[in-house]
């Protein structure tokens, strides 16, 4: 039976194999083309995002030192695995301060102890808790004034310790012999919450991080192979800093960059992180605990550490993003 053109089937237009072997090619083109100039793009977005989740996750431990009442941080895990990242961390837990004790026995008391006379208590002596008590700890005599840090270095039967004033503080002026209650702070451990995960080929550069304009504190020079803890006091103020022994106050920042720009690992100095101005800081005020994160200030040398931390540091001042 004869159909009319208006029911017939309309055709079906295909695209040949060359065409489709031309689009295709022109399509692997445009992408070889595109790939080199997206990827520095792709580095400093991770780089970003690296400095936004260390802030977030900083803010996170300051609301659960706020919400237990207790001191809360971070915990910045060094890569002891390759000595040539030694410098170098990609890993953050949160620190938690276990509850601190003021005895085993009701009513326990420590004996004050003033080795050298000259009117300040430079050591406690402790009784029945003496077994809980670690160098690194601090006690508040008395349940006030400032918290001293503790070094055991008597264990046995004398169960002593030696006191440490704090930064800004002199030991305690007492009666020695006197015996006083005592409330012991116990050194922070790590939370069974999940990391912080930077992303991959970003790091915090321990080189180049620490206290105030210039400090370089966290750089294994001067802290060795420790982990660096940061814990909040439940107000948000810096409660202590855990890994090396100066603790000069100031504000803290953190150096965020590449891993292939670690100082150890990158022969080139004028490709290090603190010379790149895609790297950033995230500063940490230690008297009000505000987090703020600023780019790096480069000159193109790895002594403008003063000049990139000072514009840091104005961020602070001025509240920061």
């Amino acid at each position: 039976m004869y159909k009319s053109r208006a029911t017939r089937a309309p055709l079906r237009h295909g695209m040949t194999l060359i065409e489709l072997l031309v689009v295709v090619s022109i399509a692997v083109m445009l992408l070889a083309i595109a790939i080199p100039v997206m990827r520095p793009a792709l580095k400093d977005r991770k780089l970003r995002e690296a400095s936004r989740q260390i802030n977030t996750f900083i803010v996170n431990a300051k609301a659960r030192a706020a919400e237990s009442g207790r001191p809360h941080g971070i915990w910045i895990v060094r890569n002891n695995d390759n000595t040539d990242l030694v410098d170098s961390s990609y890993q953050i837990f949160i620190a938690e301060s276990p509850i601190p004790f003021a005895g085993e026995t009701l009513n326990a008391t420590c004996s004050l102890g003033d080795a050298d006379s000259d009117g300040f208590v430079d050591a406690v002596e402790f009784f029945d808790s003496y077994d809980l008590v670690k160098s690194g700890d601090s006690i508040q005599i008395d349940y006030k004034g400032p918290k001293y840090l503790l070094n055991v270095t008597q264990p046995g039967a004398t169960k002593r310790a030696t006191l440490t004033a704090p930064s800004g503080y002199t030991l305690p002026r007492m009666r020695a012999t006197a015996k006083a209650p005592f409330q012991v702070f116990r050194q922070p451990i790590r939370s069974s919450i999940a990391p912080l995960e930077l992303p991959a080929g970003t790091c915090i550069d321990l080189q180049w991080s620490g206290i105030g304009f210039d400090g370089q504190e966290m750089a294994s020079a001067n802290a060795g192979t420790n982990d660096i803890v940061v814990t909040f006091t439940p107000t948000g103020a810096v409660d202590r800093i855990y890994g090396f022994t100066t603790q000069l106050p100031g504000t803290i920042h953190l150096l965020v960059g590449r891993v292939d720009q670690v100082s150890n690992l990158q022969t080139d100095t004028t490709k290090l992180n603190i010379v790149d101005p895609t790297a950033s800081w995230v500063s940490i005020g230690h008297l009000t605990g505000s987090v703020t994160t600023a780019e790096n200030y480069a000159d193109g040398t790895a002594a403008n550490v003063r000049n990139a931390r000072t514009i840091a540091q104005q961020k602070q001042t001025m509240g920061g993003r």
